[in-house]
């Protein structure tokens, strides 16, 4: 399905690989995209339909580190404490 810019869709679904918990909760819009520009993404943050291209943008908790980590392009990026959340705009209107 297409990325809806009118807003998020939330999946409560939880899915585990290997050590690796993926919480699939999609968090509130602006933060999300204070979360890209964080990352150094401003350019991916302006428009809401360039998410859509962000396919390896998947959030999950390790259960052995309790570290919260996002991966992007073979990145590994640590979140804080409050953010357990991801996104999966392919998956809104499926």
């Amino acid at each position: 399905g297409e990325f809806l810019s009118s807003g998020f869709k939330e999946f409560p679904a939880i899915t585990q690989k290997g050590n690796a918990i993926y919480v699939a909760t999609i968090p509130e819009k602006n933060l999300l995209k204070e979360l890209l520009i964080s990352f150094g993404l401003e350019k991916r943050a302006k428009d809401d339909l360039e998410l859509i291209n962000f396919k390896e943008f998947s959030m999950l908790l390790n259960p052995s580190s309790e570290k919260r980590e996002i991966e992007h392009d073979g990145k590994h990026i640590y979140l804080e404490a409050y953010c357990w959340k991801t996104f999966n705009p392919f998956q809104v209107g499926q």
